[in-house]
C-alpha cells in the first residue's frame, strides 16, 4: 500500500522517500491496530454463555501450538483451552507439536517413525505437509537429533 500511495502523492510534489512514508504508514497502522485490539468484542462474538468468540492471529496460534504449557502464561492457557474445546484441529495438531518437541529433546528418535505416521495421518494439511518432508529427509533428522553440532 505504501508503494501505491507514493506513486501518487509523488507527482503532488512530496520530496520525502519510500522509507519515510512507510514509516508514517506504520505507526499509523500500530496505533490503529491497538485500538482495536483495547476494544470491547463487538455482540456478534458474543457467545449465549457470556464468553466471547476467541480471535487469534494465526501466528499466534503457532505459537501456542508449539510452546510448553509451563511456558505460557495463566492468560495464555486459557486462551490455549478455549482453542482446544472450539477447534479439534488445533488441539491435535497440538499434540502433535509437543509429542515432536518432547521427542527431540529427550533425543528419543526411535519414536519419530510413530509420529510421522500419526502426523501423516492426521487429516490436517500443514502436519502432513510436515511429515512428508521430514520423511524425505529423515538421515538429517536423526543425525541432527543424536550428533553434537556447532553453529560456528
Amino acid at each position: 500500500m505504501g508503494r501505491q500511495l507514493f506513486a501518487e502523492i509523488r507527482p503532488l510534489c512530496y520530496t520525502g522517500s519510500l522509507t519515510q512514508l512507510q514509516r508514517l504508514l506504520n505507526g499509523w497502522r500500530r496505533a490503529h491496530f491497538a485500538a482495536v485490539i483495547t476494544s470491547s468484542p463487538p455482540e456478534w462474538a458474543r457467545l449465549p454463555d457470556g464468553k466471547t468468540r476467541i480471535h487469534v492471529p494465526p501466528i499466534v496460534a503457532s505459537a501456542f501450538c508449539i510452546k510448553p504449557r509451563g511456558l505460557l502464561t495463566k492468560v495464555q492457557c486459557e486462551k490455549v483451552d478455549d482453542l482446544k474445546e472450539a477447534s479439534t484441529e488445533f488441539a491435535a495438531m497440538r499434540a502433535l507439536a509437543m509429542r515432536f518437541r518432547g521427542l527431540l529433546r529427550r533425543g528419543n528418535i526411535e519414536l519419530l517413525d510413530t509420529w510421522l505416521q500419526n502426523a501423516a495421518s492426521s487429516g490436517i494439511h500443514a502436519m502432513r505437509r510436515i511429515a512428508a518432508t521430514l520423511r524425505r529427509d529423515t538421515g538429517a533428522v536423526r543425525n541432527a537429533n543424536v550428533k553434537p553440532w556447532s553453529n560456528g
